[in-house]
């Protein structure tokens, strides 16, 4: 795990498993973001096959910091990778329905294309089949989760139930 920060309150943590990176953005995507998908960008190699970057730590974005993302976005494609993002937040979500840049909102464009979607399976099932004849039994070793505000399961399968409201 690595962090880029951009010195103005921006930064993203980037993750890598094998052909694929996990970005996470936190902060005001605007102009100070720039330098940290740039820096990000050199980073990558050529052998990424897929970037995935979680928005839900973005709360604000303006023009230039969309300008941002579809530049990083156009950039990895360029290199081989295929690029999408989630968990918009509302601002920005909002922003991107004016900017008429729909194709931001989800990967559902990018894998809806048969032969990249195919070639990125693969890919991963080969990198996942080479790391278990080294002899890793999963990509990083299972810990329990807490609980997430999301009512989502937790580790151990039990669902969390909201408190009784007094009377």
């Amino acid at each position: 795990m690595e962090t880029v920060d951009s010195g103005s309150g921006f930064r993203i943590v980037v993750r890598r498993y094998g052909p694929s990176v996990h970005l996470t953005p936190s902060g005001e995507l605007d102009m100070t973001a720039e330098a940290a998908f740039r820096s990000v960008l050199g980073s990558l190699g050529d052998r990424v096959a897929v970037v995935a970057c979680d928005l839900g730590r973005v709360s604000f974005a303006d023009v230039v910091g969309m300008h941002c993302v579809r530049d990083f976005q156009r950039r990895a494609h360029a290199r081989g990778a295929t690029v999408f993002f989630y968990d918009w937040q509302p601002q920005p979500r909002r922003l991107l329905g004016l900017l008429g840049d729909r194709h931001l909102l989800d990967g559902t464009v990018w894998f809806d294309r048969a032969r990249q979607g195919e070639g990125l399976i693969r890919t991963l099932r080969r990198h996942a089949e080479a790391g278990r004849l080294l002899g890793a039994s999963s990509a990083r070793p299972r810990t329990p989760r807490a609980d997430v505000a999301r009512g989502s399961a937790t580790g151990y399968g039990v669902r969390s139930r909201p408190l009784p409201r007094a009377h």
